[in-house]
């Protein structure tokens, strides 16, 4: 897809922190990749439902420290889906979300509160450093899955 055809104005920004909510130890284990995509194709369910969805969500890093870019063709209609499916899986205290303003290229807070605004480069920053720890992990799993691995028939 040509970055022309990305509605920009249509794109929402959930970031979940374990570290800014209340409960240190909600979810285990803390390093949880598994849960993400699984949050991602509830996230896309509920948008493609209501008529909303515009392209997959993106995500990256772990369920507690994880992030979230859906691309919806409204972002206020969408932004209530999304806040309702927190609540059923009780990560709305820790979450944030947020939309993209074209107008000044910032993420504005839709919820929890308004006023807490981010810069898109920290919200980049943040994204591309739990991505590279995602990348980490799934080489740490390979070279163990390896190491385990019995040789084939035929090889020492």
């Amino acid at each position: 897809m040509e970055t022309n055809d990305i509605n920009l104005s249509g794109i929402l920004f959930l970031l979940i922190n374990l570290r800014e909510g209340a409960e240190t130890d909600l979810f285990y284990p803390g390093n949880n990749f598994i849960a993400t995509p699984l949050l991602a194709q509830l996230l896309d369910a509920e948008f493609a439902a209501a008529g909303q969805l515009e392209a997959p969500t993106n995500f990256c890093g772990p369920l507690n420290h994880s992030h979230f870019i859906s691309q919806v063709s409204d972002v206020q209609e969408s932004a209530k889906l999304v806040y309702a499916l927190l609540e059923k899986t009780a990560l709305n205290h820790i979450a944030r979300l947020y939309r993209f303003d074209t107008s000044e290229l910032f993420c504005r807070s839709l919820f929890p509160a308004a006023g807490q605004d981010i810069l898109f480069e920290d919200l980049k920053s943040r994204a591309e450093t739990f991505s590279a720890m995602g990348i980490a992990v799934a080489d740490q799993l390979k070279k163990l899955i390896a190491a385990k691995t019995p040789p084939e028939d035929g090889q020492k």
